[in-house]
């Protein structure tokens, strides 16, 4: 099957194995909506009956795995943390594969491409690799099942130090926590990646699919209720529709220290 591309996103079969670049020149591999549509369309339209294992990975000339959400999109009043949101849907067409899929991690990850890694069912990262949660340098509240799914990967107490302090984690340090499964050398990150999959699609696929549905059901179990989302997400639009938001986005692009008031 010939490789397809987009020119955000491209996909290279090898046997079983899907590898996912995605791409945003000169964006530092930013998520902007078109690149997570293109995510999403790449993982709904992947051969499921060919596709054994998938690899997603930033193209490494950015520097970065990705910088996180396309701020200039926050800018212009996009909520990217909305239930229907690309964003919320790319998570969801990762989840939803039904396939093992790898993070295949050679640059540092910086806000909502955090949550974007976390998806993954494995996640490989070479050395520098830092992970970053930033939602408090723009003023951005994030939502309860981003929250959640940080919560399932790692401990409680990590979660609010990174939530609340903005600060990084090494590699050295999450696969100490068990978030990384393998830290590599960085000329060795595509070919462990890559034997990773071949050897998760070397097994009997089908048996392989149910236990990845079943951890993902698991893990499902401890959201919070209806009425909960309802009453956090309804607290969450009046953030947005607040002043501090826009200061912190407005601070980020033009390279200043923002200014919070702390009022919607």
């Amino acid at each position: 099957m010939p490789d397809t591309k987009s020119p955000l996103v491209t996909t290279r079969l090898h046997e079983h194995v899907a590898v996912v670049s995605f791409h945003n020149p000169g964006r530092r591999n930013t998520l902007s909506n078109d690149l997570l549509e293109s995510l999403v369309q790449t993982f709904q339209s992947l051969p499921r009956d060919r596709v054994r294992a998938a690899i997603l990975r930033g193209e490494p000339d950015s520097g970065v795995w990705s910088a996180g959400h396309d701020l200039r999109e926050v800018a212009a009043g996009s909520d990217p943390l909305a239930p229907t949101s690309p964003l919320e849907r790319a998570f969801d067409a990762i989840h939803r594969f039904p396939a093992p899929v790898i993070g295949e991690i050679g640059g540092s990850v910086w806000g909502g491409a955090f949550e974007l890694a976390l998806c993954c069912d494995l996640i490989v990262t070479s050395p520098e690799v830092r992970f970053s949660i930033t939602p408090v340098n723009l003023g951005l509240p994030y939502n309860a099942s981003g929250i959640a799914r940080f919560v399932e990967r790692l401990p409680s107490n990590i979660v609010s130090e990174l939530f609340f302090t903005a600060s990084s984690l090494s590699a050295e340090r999450a696969a100490q926590l068990g978030l990384v499964n393998q830290v590599v050398p960085a000329e060795e990150l595509g070919a462990t990646t890559l034997a990773i999959a071949k050897t998760i699609a070397s097994k009997a696929p089908r048996a392989v699919a149910i236990v990845k549905r079943q951890l993902g059901m698991m893990e499902r179990t401890g959201l919070l209720g209806a009425a909960q989302l309802q009453r956090i997400e309804a607290e969450r639009a009046e953030i947005l529709a607040g002043e501090d938001l826009r200061e912190g986005v407005a601070a980020f692009l033009a390279k200043r220290s923002p200014r919070f008031d702390g009022c919607s």
